[in-house]
């Protein structure tokens, strides 16, 4: 398109995420006459991140434009492996994606860049190869990737996933609608593995920005239930954004262990966090805690 490598699906994906960051902006600003939340500059920087993708992806390799392959090559592998780690380390964020010894956002970004940097700028320097380059690189993010699908996979089939799907809360609809961008997104390299399909791979890979948004959506409507209970009580201001998820259901009088299940997170991060929480509103426990909520309520 335009005498460029760029498709016109990735033209018009860019199109539209250009209007929907202006459009963030602007509604975000609105919002908050002072200065944007740290949510709020998270889904920023993310569509930001997704728009400079497509541009690097679509435009290059492109023998036409006078810059060295490597660098091209670089920019087009280099915002794609940024793109996927921040991607993880925004839904860790924003939905408490649960990650472990082999699923979290360092491991990522560590195995990531260091396979680029040996197995492709390294072999390219040595070989002048580009194709020999990419298949020296592409084969270990695949099985990253095809590990995070079934840890993602192992999740949304999971028995305590299926017990609470029934009540459709909201926090369960922001976990999966959360998971399932990462399937979306893992799909980046094993399509590079297979060749060069712009418009399969940018159109998967954008799937993962539109479930984001609609994420971001959810997760907006979500907290504003809580504060429509809670933000004229005191008690809730020093809270973080996790916290007073918690507190609210906590001032449900929802077990620990139920409130796991149903946050989908362990139960001694249920306990750190109200012990957090107890701390902050001078509480000693959790009884307190609910005497104290019900007299300033």
């Amino acid at each position: 398109m335009f005498g460029t490598e760029m498709k016109a699906s990735t033209f018009f994906i860019s199109i539209v995420e250009i209007s929907i960051l202006l459009y963030a902006v602007y509604q975000f600003s609105q919002a908050n006459k002072k200065s944007f939340t740290k949510a709020q500059i998270r889904f920023i920087v993310l569509v930001f991140l997704f728009l400079f993708y497509n541009v690097c992806s679509g435009l290059f390799p492109d023998h036409k434009i006078q810059i060295p392959l490597l660098i091209q090559n670089t920019s087009a592998f280099g915002s794609g492996i940024v793109l996927a780690c921040y991607y993880f380390y925004y839904l860790s964020k924003e939905f408490n994606i649960e990650q472990n010894r082999f699923f979290n956002t360092k491991l990522l970004i560590t195995t990531l860049v260091g396979s680029f940097i040996i197995g492709y700028i390294s072999v390219y320097l040595v070989t002048g190869n580009a194709a020999l380059a990419k298949k020296s690189f592409i084969l270990f993010p695949v099985i990253v990737s095809l590990y995070f699908c079934y840890k993602t996979l192992a999740f949304l089939f999971h028995s305590k996933m299926n017990q609470f799907s029934s009540n459709h809360s909201p926090y369960f609809k922001l976990k999966v609608t959360g998971y399932t961008g990462i399937i979306f997104m893992a799909t980046m390299p094993i399509v590079v593995f297979f060749g060069d399909f712009q418009v399969l791979n940018n159109s998967l890979v954008n799937c993962s920005f539109f479930v984001s948004c609609y994420a971001f959506y959810l997760s907006s409507n979500y907290l504003k239930a809580i504060k429509i209970t809670s933000t004229e009580n005191h008690i809730f201001e020093t809270l973080t954004k996790k916290e007073k998820e918690i507190a609210h259901l906590l001032l449900q009088q929802i077990s620990y262990k139920k409130l796991a299940q149903e946050l989908f997170i362990e139960y001694k991060t249920v306990t750190k966090h109200a012990s957090n929480i107890f701390k902050k509103t001078n509480c000693s426990n959790l009884g307190e805690f609910i005497s104290k909520y019900t007299q300033n309520h």
